[in-house]
């Protein structure tokens, strides 16, 4: 299935996890938004318009999956409770 991945979404979804400048995308993305200033609302408005092609794929690949309701309300606690780097050394352990 990860094989049918199309290059760009996963190049996105490496982006997302991956540090650049100190930060990940999804530590990013996990903030919330402080105000609803106009400034506020735009940075908002940009980190949707940034994942939107990775959630269509999420809503279809993730049913895919055939994984129980509990095993992907549990996965997406642990992305909304952890940090992006502490979520990676989860992926590492064996």
């Amino acid at each position: 299935m990860i094989e049918a991945i199309p290059i760009k979404l996963k190049n996105k979804l490496d982006e997302v996890v991956n540090n650049y400048q100190g930060l990940s995308q999804l530590n990013i993305i996990r903030c919330d938004q402080k105000d609803f200033s106009y400034s506020a609302l735009k940075l908002e408005i940009k980190k949707v318009t940034q994942i939107t092609e990775l959630y269509q794929l999420c809503k279809t690949l993730i049913p895919s999956l055939q994984l129980s309701n509990n095993a992907v309300r549990y996965y997406a606690i642990m992305a909304e409770h952890y940090h992006a780097s502490r979520t990676r050394k989860l992926a590492n352990i064996k």
